[in-house]
Parts: structure tokens; sequence; C-alpha cells
């Protein structure tokens, strides 16, 4: 994995970075409807891909409620 961030948390939990390898700052914008430019996925995450393969996970982030 390389900089910038979006490839590698992209990896990390896809397991791909499906060919970018920028951080495409109108991807950040608060209403995405209306950007064209920034970079969409089409792929399962490793999530979706657990939930497919019928098993389960857990999510375990630091400062967060238990009802997640």
């Amino acid at each position: 994995m390389t900089h910038p961030s979006l490839p590698n948390y992209l990896a990390m939990i896809a397991g791909d970075e499906f060919g970018i390898s920028d951080n495409d700052p109108s991807c950040f914008a608060s209403d995405l409807r209306l950007v064209q430019s920034c970079h969409r996925l089409a792929g399962d995450s490793l999530v979706d891909q657990l939930e497919a393969a019928g098993l389960t996970w857990m999510l375990y982030s630091e400062g967060t409620s238990k009802n997640i």
C-alpha cells in the first residue's frame, strides 16, 4: 500500500484499491449526490463478503457505545 490515504482505506476494508490512486477532494462534499467526479465503487466490502458467507463479525472501536 502507498500514500495517499484513500487507496489504503479501501484496501483495508475491501481488499482492493479499485484502481484508485488519489484522495479525490470532491468525494468529501457534504452532498455527494451533487458530485459527479467522486469515485464510484462497484464491489463488496469485507463486511459484505463475511455476511454473504454466513459469518458474523464485530466492530471494536475505542470511545463508542456498545449499541453499534
